[in-house]
């Protein structure tokens, strides 16, 4: 705080007692000023902060809106080429397992035709042996004759 000192001229017309009213007048008229000064700058400061924050606060409410339109567009779009893939998949095992089933009814008539084929085989050998075996025991009914 400056040093307020009255000049020689001024202290001799006005005297000891009213120099120091007078500079005592001053110091409190410039504390006061400073005060004010300090207050209103104060007030100042909160008006702007208020308004900066509410500029602020705008501005991120903003942000996260759109945000959360971003984030629901894209997880629209996953949902989609999920389903989509899931779809590709769905459709793709059920030809595959179309496939398989044409090859499983393709080998079970390979294998019903080669049962057919053993059987006849079977039957043909069994007679081949019946008749041989009718030729032996009539060979040896012959021979005991």
């Amino acid at each position: 705080m400056p040093v307020i000192s009255v000049p020689r001229s001024l202290r001799g017309k006005l005297g000891d007692d009213a120099s120091d009213d007078l500079v005592l007048l001053l110091n409190q008229a410039g504390a006061e000023t400073r005060d004010n000064v300090i207050e209103l700058s104060a007030e100042k400061f909160e008006r702007r902060l208020t308004v900066e924050t509410n500029k602020l606060d705008a501005r991120i409410s903003e942000e996260g809106a759109r945000l959360d339109k971003r984030i629901t567009e894209e997880v629209s779009k996953l949902d989609k080429r999920i389903t989509e893939e899931v779809s590709k998949l769905d459709k793709r095992i059920t030809e595959e397992m179309a496939s398989v089933r044409v090859e499983m009814a393709n080998m079970r008539a390979e294998m019903t035709a080669h049962k057919s084929e053993i059987i006849k085989w079977m039957f043909l050998f069994w007679i081949g042996q019946l008749a041989a075996t009718s030729g032996i025991v009539a060979a040896l009914f012959q021979l005991m004759r």
